[in-house]
């Protein structure tokens, strides 16, 4: 094999690898987790079906065919007839606009359930992201403890320490590492969620490569509920509502029988048309009723969602302003990376005692994990507020 040969095979493998590891969006990585997902796929399987039954409403009935044989003393009769019912012409218009309406219900609807996957991954990803960073930063103060340890011990060995101090960094290792093992634990019940949502995706491989950019508050001036997909659906389903009243009106209608008919007595034949007209007066009572107190109710819920969301906004805007001036405030304090250098020299200096120290690390350890968690509900909160901005009209 040629060096030239060689260089491409090794070229072509730190592509792959580095394709394979790319950064994804957060949307990116809820498209991939859903598309796939059993649950979107029923979702669709289920929108079709509804489709397809609609295909029959629009249809005329079937025909009818009449046989008769009868006989006695005087001879034999025999009827044979084919007829064709329908309704009032206007109700088949009617019934195709009904149609029409529940299949951008079906559609709607389908899309609804598709965004509340696509936000359900979302909120479960940013959570597994950010339960990772308490991770890696328990173990890191988990391995410096270690190192602490270790230190102490020798010194404990050679006379020069005393094994209490020993006792109090081996307790402080043990509160570290329960600390790890929760988050471990909610880490796992994380992607456990996840795992439901879609088993064959490598959720270890998709949090490795997903990035998310610094959380920042939106302007209150971009958000419109106008096409959430909530909105969507409740307006396909009035919709489709309004469209079924004019449909039960018109079947109140007369409806018609026209057919052919041929029949032989007693050795003479007759033939000839029929007709006939039902008339709708108990079969269709009150369906125009219920009908539109359905529509009506429609209605209500269109307005109910309308001011839900409007509300879910206003609730969402003011918790991301007091996490995102939450979280101001432990950057402020937390971003000057020489803390645990200084408590490391004021240990080793004997400014403080090895209790005070393990004590400011828990203090620091615990404002760490806080700040991760706040940093972790703004980015949940301004996602959320992003899907109104997402959805303009």
């Amino acid at each position: 094999m040629s060096q030239r040969t060689k260089t491409l095979i090794i070229l072509a493998w730190i592509c792959v690898t580095a394709s394979s590891l790319r950064a994804v969006t957060l949307e990116d990585a809820a498209h991939s987790v859903v598309t796939s997902s059993p649950l979107n796929e029923a979702s669709v399987a289920t929108m079709d079906a509804n489709i397809q039954a609609l295909a029959p409403t629009v249809n005329l009935a079937n025909p009818e065919i009449e046989f008769e044989n009868l006989w006695g003393a005087p001879g034999t009769k025999m009827t044979i007839g084919v007829s064709q019912p329908f309704d009032w012409p206007g109700v088949y218009s009617q019934r195709t606009k009904v149609a029409a309406a529940k299949r951008q219900e079906a559609i709607a609807e389908n899309y609804f359930n598709y965004r509340q996957l696509m936000w359900q991954a979302e909120d479960l990803l940013i959570q597994a992201y950010y339960q990772l960073q308490s991770i890696e930063l328990l173990k890191v103060m988990s391995q410096n403890v270690d190192r602490l340890h270790r230190t102490y011990q020798r010194s404990y060995e050679l006379g020069e320490g005393t094994k209490l101090d020993v006792k109090k960094i081996q307790i402080q290792q043990l509160d570290i590492d329960a600390m790890l093992d929760e988050c471990q634990v909610e880490y796992t019940r994380i992607v456990g969620e996840l795992k439901q949502l879609n088993p064959e995706i490598d959720f270890a491989q998709l949090l490795q490569s997903l990035t998310l950019a610094t959380p920042q508050l939106p302007s209150t001036e971009i958000f419109s509920y106008v096409n959430h997909p909530a909105i969507l659906l409740a307006q396909a389903q009035s919709t489709a509502a309004e469209a079924n009243v004019e449909l039960q009106r018109r079947e109140n209608l007369p409806a018609f029988n026209i057919g052919y008919r041929y029949n032989r007595e007693i050795g003479d034949n007759f033939h000839g048309l029929s007709a006939s007209m039902t008339l709708p007066l108990w079969g269709n009572r009150n369906k125009t009723k219920a009908a539109t107190a359905e529509w009506n109710a429609s209605q209500v819920r269109l307005d109910a969602t309308a001011k839900r969301i409007s509300g879910e906004i206003e609730q969402l805007w003011a918790t991301a302003n007091k996490l995102q001036n939450r979280l101001n405030a432990y950057h402020k304090v937390l971003d000057d990376d020489s803390i645990m250098h200084m408590l490391d020299m004021a240990l080793k200096g004997g400014e403080m005692t090895l209790m005070e120290y393990l004590q400011e690390v828990d203090f620091f350890i615990e404002a760490q994990i806080k700040m991760i968690a706040t940093e972790r509900d703004l980015q949940i909160n301004i996602n959320q507020l992003n899907r109104y901005a997402k959805h303009l009209s």
